[in-house]
């Protein structure tokens, strides 16, 4: 059978047998010059004598086996000697079980498999090359900072609101509009057969190239689609005549618009952030946008129906894209389900125009609200949409003309709006026409709540103390004044959004062993969210915004699961939603779901649920290998719904599962990074056990006595913002210093003792009460390198304090105490409890601030005997001057093990707990090989 779709030729061929479906899927390629193929396995329960009807039946149920199959061109290789012609065929993805509705799905976005990768990156480094031409033209030209200044009144001044001077970032303005340029060009060619308009390179010949531009968007404009075209007509406007360069651009549009599978492989946002990211990166202006197949998995595990969507940080559109792709196979499985029989044309038109009325899109940026209204309609580009009413460049910035601050979307998280006032007070409407203004407050003001919401909203770049051109909250605003007044509403909104969730979290912790959080001082950081950045508040905006029995499908740094600012994040959640799915990755050097970013991140789907049920489960997901495809995401969220086992695998990905219940959900509120600290379903389990005071070792259960560290000490030290604030380092022993351990390099942690390495003079009057108070002897760190550092806990010789780690004091002190102590912390018992309470930045650097080690549960040292302090002290004193090798070395190389094996068994003889060398030996390889798998070779 050969389907035709959006101009592609896509041939399916069906067999009982896989390797006959699949030879004559490449067999048709070959010889009938299709685009694409696709092989289907038929399984034994489709008898070649069912009927129609019972065929129908089965189809709703049961999933087909399928695998895509691409020509590759071989042309002019010496391959074309060996096979006699031009094209071979091969498969580019494993066999994938999908259901009826998914294949429709992936005859929709077959496109972009016969792309290849090579194809992609040439057209990324063509427009790279275009927009780097354009801008050297603009940059050195006679009027460049008023052609920066035209654009950035266009592109970001919207309602007279600013960020800063023009002229500190017109690199980037002007690399954003050539982008939106070129994007509206290619849609323009895409669309343009449809509205029997002619071609740019037609009217270029007819005129000139910059010429042809204008006319085809005026030409567009006519019949409508606004927020493509709108920003690009008042743009134009502002250049000076490029001729040249602007036939390049018609060029290049017309080329890609021809090649379909460039642009469903979201050309679109990988161009932003390869190309117009780097400029933004170097003038702080950054955000970063969801990688496609991540996008993919997160919505088809949250399977949203055919509703009210919305992302309120849209970037380039990709969750939406996800979304449309997630709700058009359920509204097709709905259709199969109940047996409606329709035209397909007719299928794709109605739910393509009901998905666009019902998407709501917002950015603070004109051109991301451009490219997702460009990846939106290239679904269906056919079919014609009377307007985009829902997708909004919200105004980011200050406006001095009455004194306001417009917050871009984070308007709809105040308690009271201020749109009257940010709307009404119009000068320069910019790219929206006057008559519209009211139209734009009325909606907005009466915003009614979503059934989905999605969103990877900005946050990397929202935190840091400043100091540097570009640093700090909101450090892109070239202005400090405009900075300074945006800052100080930002904090305003983010204190209303504390304080209401710190009302929900006295409720939920109630009469809880996690009420301290609220009542003990030394935990009052919990209380705290600033650290969270713009990520937070905009979590807290998708609750405001949410219908009852809505969802949200959020990508979050990973502090999300264990960060302390993010604490009351995690409160929402579990106060006010059923927790689906926690999607974290373990592929090395790959703990990112955004582009452009290196961060460890974490993904979630949430349901509202204003009553709990019994019985509610969390799913937390640890991805081995992530998904490299939309079908290969696709056919993970449905392993992973099928519930088949706790390891999965679809094509090359793999994850295993961990099933949470709710009660555990809450009792550990405080750090739910305890359910995914390593890709190991065994040490899961084991760290499970080993908190709730169980250790298992062998085939042996023997019972811990732990506590939290919290109960046992009177002081924690200083943190280092606090050092930095408070103490000056010097370079020797002058009068009036104090002796300190600066700095936590690897040479630092290489054996359980240290000594003061450097000294330092007061800066504030109350600095030596403060040594005084603080100093202690043994040393927690506060960040740790894992693949690293040979040691966790230093013991001083002296009392002292430090920058990197914190001094701790016991309530019932002396040295013996704080040997068996600083033993615990470097037994492999207290490394996974470590592990398992930290907060992840990126792999394998990782922190634990001081209310993470007041939390810690730890060997509880009061509830031993003076004998087994006096014999851990020994077995300390046996290890405390030598090198056990970096960490993942212990348990993985020869002399590592031996040392690792003998600190262990010394240790669990004290305890009383019988074990040999061969009990640690499975341990130690689960632990070396899950260290691999997180922290790479």
């Amino acid at each position: 059978m050969v389907v035709y779709h959006q101009g592609l030729a896509i041939v399916l061929e069906g067999s009982y047998d896989k390797q006959d479906a699949e030879k004559d899927a490449k067999k048709r390629i070959e010889q009938l010059s299709a685009d694409v193929g696709i092989a289907i396995y038929y399984p034994s329960v489709f008898p070649q004598q069912l009927s129609e009807g019972q065929i129908k039946d089965k189809l709703r149920n049961i999933p087909l086996t399928v695998r895509v199959i691409v020509p590759e061109d071989i042309s002019g290789t010496l391959f074309r000697i060996l096979y006699q012609k031009n094209v071979i065929a091969k498969p580019i993805d494993d066999w994938h079980e999908i259901s009826l509705p998914v294949l429709t799905t992936l005859i929709q976005e077959i496109s972009q498999f016969i792309i290849s990768e090579e194809s992609i990156k040439k057209a990324e480094e063509e427009v790279s090359n275009l927009i780097q031409n354009f801008v050297d033209a603009l940059s050195f030209h006679s009027e460049s900072q008023i052609i920066a200044k035209n654009i950035h009144d266009i592109l970001y001044e919207l309602y007279g609101f600013s960020i800063g001077d023009p002229a500190k970032i017109k690199e980037a303005i002007f690399a954003q509009s050539v982008l939106a340029t070129l994007l509206s060009s290619i849609y323009y060619e895409s669309i343009r057969y449809a509205h029997k308009l002619d071609s740019l390179e037609n009217l270029a010949l007819a005129t000139d190239p910059q010429k042809a531009v204008v006319k085809a968007t005026h030409d567009i404009l006519a019949i409508d689609y606004e927020p493509i075209f709108e920003a690009i007509e008042e743009m134009l406007k502002s250049y000076p005549p490029l001729p040249s360069l602007f036939a390049k651009l018609v060029r290049l549009a017309s080329d890609i618009a021809s090649k379909k599978s460039l642009l469903r492989r979201d050309l679109a946002g990988k161009v932003y952030h390869k190309v117009v990211g780097d400029w933004s990166l170097k003038k702080g202006l950054a955000t970063y946008y969801t990688q496609i197949p991540a996008a993919y998995l997160l919505l088809y595990l949250a399977k949203p129906r055919l509703s009210r969507i919305a992302d309120f940080a849209c970037g380039s559109g990709t969750l939406l894209v996800a979304a449309y792709s997630a709700a058009n196979s359920q509204y097709r499985m709905t259709l199969l389900q109940t047996g409606t029989d329709r035209n397909p044309k007719e299928i794709e038109t109605d739910f393509h125009t009901q998905f666009i009325n019902s998407c709501y899109a917002f950015d603070v940026l004109e051109y991301a609200t451009q490219i997702t209204a460009l990846n939106l309609a290239l679904h269906s580009p056919e079919t014609p949409i009377p307007e985009f009413s829902s997708i909004y460049t919200m105004p980011l910035g200050y406006r001095e003309l009455d004194d306001s601050v417009s917050l871009g979307s984070l308007e709809l998280a105040r308690a009271k709006t201020k749109f009257g006032k940010m709307l009404g007070h119009v000068t320069q409407v910019g790219l929206k026409k006057r008559r519209k203004s009211k139209e734009l407050m009325s909606k907005l003001v009466n915003l009614e709540p979503f059934d989905l919401i999605v969103m990877n909203p900005p946050f990397a770049r929202t935190t840091g103390r400043g100091g540097k051109e570009g640093g700090g909250m909101f450090g892109f605003m070239s202005d400090e004044h405009i900075r300074e007044e945006v800052l100080k509403d930002y904090k305003t909104v983010r204190e209303e959004a504390r304080q209401s969730l710190e009302g929900t979290a006295r409720t939920l912790l109630k009469d809880t062993n996690l009420e301290l959080l609220l009542k003990d001082d030394d935990f009052s950081p919990y209380m705290n969210v600033w650290q969270a950045g713009e990520g937070f508040l905009f979590l807290y905006l998708a609750d405001l915004r949410l219908k009852p029995n809505g969802k949200i499908c959020f990508v979050l740094p990973k502090g999300l699961l264990s960060g302390i600012s993010w604490f009351l994040g995690r409160v929402l959640l579990a106060a006010r939603y059923r927790l689906k799915y926690v999607i974290v990755s373990y592929e090395p050097n790959n703990y990112n779901f955004s582009e452009s970013t290196s961060l460890s991140e974490c993904m979630f789907v949430a349901e509202r649920a204003d009553k709990h049920r019994d019985g509610e489960e969390t799913t937390f997901i640890t991805v081995l290998k992530k998904p490299h495809t939309s079908i290969e995401a696709i056919a993970l969220a449905n392993r992973i719904d099928s519930k088949e086992g706790r390891y999965i695998e679809a094509g090359k990905s793999m994850a295993f599962l961990t099933t949470v219940k709710r009660k555990e959900l809450l009792d550990n509120v405080d750090n739910w990074g305890r359910f995914v600290f390593l890709p190991s379903i065994e040490l899961q389990d084991e760290v499970t056990n080993l908190l709730a005071g169980t250790l298992k070792i062998g085939n042996k259960t023997s019972k811990l006595s732990l506590n939290r560290l919290n109960n046992l000490i009177t002081t924690i030290g200083v943190d280092r913002h606090r050092f930095t604030d408070t103490f000056k380092l010097v370079n020797d022993n002058i009068p009036g210093s104090m002796r300190i351990l600066h700095g936590g390099e690897e040479e630092q942690r290489q054996i359980m003792t240290t000594t003061p390495n450097a000294f330092a003079l007061p800066r504030i009057e109350s600095a030596k009460n403060i040594y005084k108070e603080k100093a202690g002897q043994l040393l927690l760190p506060n960040r740790i390198r894992v693949d690293t550092a040979h040691t966790i806990s230093l013991l001083s010789n002296e009392p002292i304090i430090s920058n990197i780690f914190y001094a701790v004091r016991l309530k019932d002190e002396n040295l013996n105490r704080l040997r068996a102590l600083c033993l615990w912390f470097n037994s492999t018992w207290g490394i996974l409890t470590i592990l398992a309470s930290r907060e992840e930045t990126h792999g394998g650097f990782i922190s634990l601030n001081q209310s993470h080690w007041r939390l810690l549960p730890v060997l509880d040292i009061d509830q031993l005997s003076e004998e087994q302090v006096e014999l851990l002290v020994s077995v300390f004193e046996q290890f405390k001057d030598k090198d056990l090798g970096r960490i993942p070395e212990q348990y993985s190389s020869k002399e590592g093990k031996q040392l690792r094996t003998q600190l262990d068994l010394a240790f669990l003889k004290v305890m009383g707990i019988e074990a040999k060398e061969s009990d640690l030996s499975s341990l130690y390889d689960n632990i070396a090989s899950s260290l691999r798998q997180w922290l790479g070779e």
